[in-house]
C-alpha cells in the first residue's frame, strides 16, 4: 500500500486530527518512512500543518482536502488501515466508509464506538498516544491480526450498515403485525 494509514474527517477538535500528528510522530520513530493520507478540511488545518512542519513530517503525511466518491475510494484502496482518533464521538460514519473497503481501524475506546464499531477496529485506552501508535504498528506487522480485523470490518458494514438491510429492518419494525395473545 502507498499509505500505511488514512484519516478521514473534519479537522476539528472533536476528531482528534491534531492529536493524530503526535501519534504519527511516534509511528514514524518506530517505522521510518511511514505514510499517512489525510482526507478532509476544517478549522484546525493550519495548526495541523504547523505541527507537521515542527516535527519534520512533511514527507510522511499527504493532504487530499475534501474528497468524495471515486477519488476518496482511490485513496482508501492505497491505504492499509483507517485511523479514527476521535476525542469524543457521536457515532460518525467516516471510519465506516473505509471499513466498507476492507480497511481495519484503530480508535480510542470511546463509549459511543463500542456500539458503532464493536468489531474490525483495535480500541486503544483513551488518549494514550503511545498505545495508539503501538496499535497502528501491530496492524502493520501482524498479518494474521490484520486479516482478521479486515474481515470483521467488512462483516460489520454488511451486517449493521448496509442500506438495504437497514431499510428492511425499519420497514419490518414499522409494519410489524402483533399476533393476538
Amino acid at each position: 500500500a502507498e499509505y500505511d494509514a488514512v484519516f478521514i474527517g473534519r479537522f476539528h477538535a472533536q476528531k482528534g486530527a491534531v492529536e493524530l500528528i503526535d501519534i504519527w510522530k511516534k509511528v514514524c520513530a518506530r517505522k521510518n518512512g511511514s505514510r499517512l493520507a489525510m482526507i478532509g478540511a476544517g478549522p484546525l488545518e493550519t495548526v495541523i500543518r504547523k505541527k507537521i512542519g515542527e516535527y519534520n513530517l512533511e514527507k510522511n503525511i499527504s493532504f487530499f482536502g475534501f474528497l468524495d466518491g471515486i477519488p476518496k475510494l482511490e485513496v482508501f484502496k492505497k491505504s492499509r488501515m483507517v485511523l479514527h482518533p476521535a476525542i469524543y464521538d457521536s457515532g460518525g460514519m467516516a471510519a465506516c466508509e473505509a471499513m466498507a473497503c476492507g480497511l481495519p481501524g484503530v480508535s480510542f475506546d470511546l463509549p459511543a464506538l463500542k456500539t458503532y464499531y464493536p468489531q474490525g477496529m483495535l480500541k486503544t485506552a483513551c488518549f494514550d498516544f503511545e498505545a495508539f501508535a503501538a496499535n497502528i504498528l501491530r496492524l502493520l506487522y501482524d498479518e494474521t491480526l490484520y486479516q482478521k480485523l479486515s474481515c470483521e470490518a467488512l462483516a460489520l458494514v454488511r451486517e449493521n450498515w448496509d442500506w438495504n438491510k437497514r431499510a428492511e429492518d425499519i420497514w419490518n419494525e414499522v409494519f410489524k403485525i402483533k399476533s393476538p395473545e
